[in-house]
């Protein structure tokens, strides 16, 4: 039986700009639990880190795809809507913070900033 942790979050001093968000759906044949995950399980943890400028991004995807207008067929790289869409820095520093305090010292930051992970 597979099982999903939670773990209450205690005085997180960034907690303005940390959410928590459990999942809405328990996927069929696992259980909810409080219980502690065993120290010798491993796992992959991603950490989303809210996204920056989406009025920036929509409007390079509104020029790319107007056939009247100047974008029109212009694709943006996929390095540059990450450029667009960088999180803002206090969000990120947020993040890391939480990881940092919560004992999570080792984490890497995706190439756009938009997830951390560990």
């Amino acid at each position: 039986m597979r099982t999903v942790f939670f773990s209450a979050l205690a005085a997180v001093s960034s907690a303005a700009l940390v959410q928590v968000h459990e999942p809405s759906v328990i996927p069929t044949g696992w259980t909810k639990t409080t219980d502690e995950a065993p120290s010798s399980s491993m796992f992959r943890v991603n950490v989303g880190v809210k996204r920056g400028n989406m009025d920036g991004v929509r409007k390079v995807l509104k020029a790319v795809s107007n056939p009247l207008g100047e974008g029109y067929l212009q694709y943006p790289t996929f390095d540059q809507i990450g450029e667009l869409s960088r999180p803002k820095p206090e969000h990120s520093r947020a993040v890391k913070k939480w990881l940092s305090e919560s004992g999570i010292t080792s984490f890497k930051t995706h190439t756009h900033g938009d997830y951390v992970h560990f």
